[in-house]
């Protein structure tokens, strides 16, 4: 892994700062990131003159945190691989480049066997005049190989993965190619929005994305109208330089200016619209990322979603590059402008993941029966849950339901019993206890995910009228070095500092209760009737296997 010294990718999307909530890195990031609040939208007046068209909130409906922040990669790398060190003795090693992968077929079936045998170089201290560039983009040279013996190889290695190419895994081309340039800078320009995430669209000069940074940074983006991108053909960076860059920019943000003293990064690069035609070979081997997890649904799930951002894309970059045109549709600069605004609303949703729906598979059941799908009318299977608020039913703390089902490997059994300060609720809730409980002791054994389902409870009753410690053990476990935990059980009752919570009603759920389980993801996998425990059970035995550790 080659280490990032500036530039690159530097914008952190929801879900990506969700992971990093669950690895405890969240703070960190968010205190030094750029926060992205507001949007705006430039294009030419009637009179040809640039001027500002719609200031927008930076919001998703339904998304109550951050939709996109931007710090540095070498700074995330940084926090990443020291909560690596501190967590674990996994060692990370830069420096070194894959050479040859082999597939031994005989055992690939065996779980336990280890069929990739995988080549390694050091190329950190010996990179001479001897190493050579291979076709793929690594560097090798002629030091002794390091051979790796794996159960597994995922591979997020770029749009021109080496793992990719190594398994025989095409691509589609899909829309047309284009060229961009970028500058990371210190601007010192009059232009009033230069703080805000900007899209400026001019009449004849191109279109221009501006990216606000940590500290006085700012990253341009600028669409090259002006070099050819013939499909198929690779992109001479020789032909670009930051100052042809700032050139365009300087075009299209006219009558304002640009100037910059600083320059930290710049990049030129070939975009293409392609999509692999598989995104892992034997169930052995995976790609992720630009290449395109080691789970049979995960080309079953993510291939359509990467279809469809393909085609939203084709739609979206005619809109913001040509300006005037889609496809080979004229329109006026006017109607152009509307349909870019409404565009970019739809890629704001997109973008964040939230609006995914995944088909019904081994981890997605059916919506099922019509008596279960009344019981809680407002959650879709295969979809994420709203981001309802919840109070702690021990110190009255609110949180958001999702800060509890974090992407760690653990599935949710999430407990809606209805109002159990009435005796019928309370009743269905103690027997489901019972089962709970012996639903544990049943699969000693079982792996991780399904030994370790994590029981969270949220009432319907006053919090007043319920103590905690009278409810079965299963729902607030005991540990002999922590005692009760406390942060298992909730309610939808009103908060002190922020109203009423309104959780039951957001969610469509019935005063019966029911039952939803939320894989390790944070999407919905079953949905099902108050203490309908069968169903759970089916649903993860046809998804893991129960007798191995």
């Amino acid at each position: 892994m080659a280490e990032a010294k500036a530039g690159r990718a530097d914008g952190l999307k929801f879900l990506t700062l969700e992971i990093f909530d669950a690895l405890g890195i969240y703070d960190h990031v968010m205190s030094e990131a750029c926060r992205h609040e507001e949007i705006c939208h430039w294009s030419p007046g009637k009179d040809g003159t640039l001027q500002r068209l719609a200031i927008v909130p930076d919001i998703v409906p339904g998304l109550d945190e951050p939709r996109e922040v931007t710090l540095a990669q070498d700074k995330v790398e940084q926090y990443l691989e020291d909560n690596l060190t501190r967590q674990s003795s996994i060692k990370l090693e830069r420096g070194k480049v894959p050479v040859a992968l082999v597939v031994d077929g005989s055992n690939i079936n065996d779980s336990n066997s280890h069929p990739l045998q995988l080549s390694l170089k050091d190329i950190s201290s010996k990179a001479t005049n001897e190493t050579k560039s291979l076709n793929n983009g690594y560097i090798a040279g002629t030091e002794e190989e390091e051979i790796i013996h794996a159960r597994y190889c995922v591979g997020c290695d770029g749009a021109n993965s080496w793992t990719r190419n190594k398994v025989d895994i095409g691509v589609q081309l899909e829309g047309t190619d284009s060229i961009w340039g970028v500058i990371d800078i210190v601007p010192k320009t009059n232009f009033p929005d230069i703080r805000k995430a900007c899209t400026i669209r001019s009449a004849s000069s191109g279109s221009l994305l501006i990216e606000p940074r940590e500290g006085r940074l700012v990253r341009f983006y600028v669409h090259l109208e002006n070099v050819a991108a013939n499909r198929g053909s690779s992109f001479d960076k020789s032909t670009c330089s930051p100052e042809k860059i700032a050139n365009i920019a300087r075009n299209i943000m006219f009558p304002y200016k640009l100037e910059y003293s600083v320059l930290e990064w710049w990049s030129a690069y070939h975009v293409k619209q392609q999509v692999a035609n598989a995104l892992g070979a034997f169930n052995r081997v995976f790609i992720a990322g630009d290449a395109v997890h080691i789970l049979k649904t995960y080309e079953l799930e993510r291939k359509p979603i990467a279809h469809a951002l393909i085609n939203f894309d084709r739609a979206y970059v005619p809109l913001f590059s040509n300006g005037c045109s889609s496809g080979s549709e004229k329109i006026t600069s006017s109607d152009a402008s509307k349909k870019f605004q409404t565009a970019y609303v739809e890629g704001l949703t997109s973008s964040t993941g939230i609006a995914i729906r995944y088909e019904p598979n081994m981890l997605v059941a059916e919506q099922g029966a019509p008596s279960c799908s009344e019981v809680a009318k407002n959650v879709v299977v295969g979809m994420r849950l709203k981001n309802v608020k919840i109070i702690n039913q021990a110190d009255g703390v609110m949180i958001r339901i999702q800060k509890l089902v974090k992407p760690d490997g653990k599935f949710r059994l999430l407990v809606f019993p209805g109002d159990i300060s009435k005796s019928r609720a309370a009743q269905r809730m103690l027997q489901l206890g019972e089962d709970l409980s012996h639903f544990k002791s049943e699969h000693p054994k079982a792996p991780y995910a399904c030994r370790q389902v994590e029981i969270i409870t949220v009432h319907a009753a006053k919090r007043a009228d319920i103590e905690l410690l009278d409810l079965h053990e299963v729902f607030h476990p005991w540990s002999d070095e922590g005692g009760w935990d406390y942060w298992k059980v909730y309610s939808d009752d009103s908060t002190w500092h922020e109203g009423a919570c309104d959780t039951y009603n957001t969610l469509g759920i019935s005063t019966d209760g029911c039952m939803i389980l939320v894989r390790p993801d944070g999407y919905v996998s079953v949905v099902c009737r108050m203490g309908d425990v069968g169903s759970v059970k089916r649903f993860l035995a046809g998804c893991i296997d129960m007798t191995s550790e």
